[in-house]
């Protein structure tokens, strides 16, 4: 609009319908790969096809890589039969882009350089043809069917057959609390769907002291504070785990008393009671918490 804001479509933003062969963005070589077209805003992002095609009129082949599709009402691509078109047992099979089966996401953990997934295909041999490129997308918009769409392009990989995968794309901690999702294409150019959101997890990596004593005496109580940090040292206020104080060097055989374990609340925990039997010089304290929490 004249205000320099994303005007969409209350419709399609794209719409392919008895066409072969379109390329809507970039072709993917298996790296990262620049975004091309903004498609926000509208009902459907890409819609290829139409309910009622026959395979007269099967609208296949059309390639959809390196976009930037978000905040449309309905679904980021869209395959008809319109809606959610879930993988069928032997796909894929007859209709718009061949029904090309989307990926599983099952499992995606940021360890502070790349973004690590496990994911799946289950398209068969015979009925697409490899190799399949996968990419991979974050979205921070909450399409209500909980199949994705395609914000940030972080990367792609190359798959050649069906079965489980793993890959790791450099990333940084704004992918944590993200929803990630895939779309997966054949070498004839037929893309997928986006497949269903896997909400990026905020880890606990490590225990840091964030207040303690330089120094004590002996049968005086004083405090520490404990917090749970992800890998790049940020606070994981989900987690509600036990953390425990025990002694570390210990070179006069001290005792730690108080209250040595307390459930986490907001990601750390405070242990405000602690005392030493003894007074000696080189005491050090090591924290420890469940994993999991």
């Amino acid at each position: 609009d004249k205000t320099g804001g994303v005007l969409g479509n209350s419709t399609q933003g794209v719409w392919l319908h008895d066409v072969t062969g379109v390329t809507v963005g970039e072709s993917a070589t298996g790296g990262l790969v620049s975004q091309a077209n903004v498609i926000a805003n509208n009902g459907v992002g890409v819609q290829v096809g139409n309910n009622g095609d026959t395979t007269a009129n099967y609208s296949i082949n059309n390639r959809i890589s390196g976009n930037y599709i978000t905040c449309n009402t309905a679904l980021g691509i869209d395959l008809a039969p319109l809606g959610v078109t879930t993988n069928g047992p032997d796909g894929p099979g007859s209709g718009s882009n061949n029904l090309q089966h989307f990926p599983v996401i099952s499992d995606a953990s940021f360890d502070g350089t790349n973004l690590n997934i496990v994911a799946s295909l289950d398209s068969a041999t015979n009925s697409a043809h490899y190799p399949l490129t996968v990419e991979f997308f974050t979205d921070y918009y909450a399409e209500t069917s909980n199949y994705g769409q395609g914000q940030y392009l972080l990367g792609s990989v190359i798959v050649s057959a069906p079965g489980t995968f793993g890959v790791a794309l450099e990333s940084n901690s704004d992918v944590i609390g993200a929803n990630l999702s895939a779309t997966a294409t054949d070498s004839d150019g037929n893309t997928s769907e986006f497949c269903a959101d896997l909400t990026v997890p905020d880890v606990p990596t490590q225990l840091v002291f964030y207040t303690q004593p330089s120094d004590t005496t002996a049968g005086a109580t004083f405090s520490v504070e404990v917090d749970v940090q992800d890998a790049s040292g940020y606070g994981v206020g989900s987690y509600s785990g036990n953390i425990t104080i025990s002694l570390g060097n210990n070179p006069a055989g001290d005792v730690l008393g108080g209250t040595l374990t307390q459930p986490a609340s907001e990601g750390g925990a405070i242990f405000s009671d602690l005392v030493l039997s003894k007074a000696a010089a080189g005491v050090t304290l090591i924290a420890s918490a469940d994993v999991g929490g």
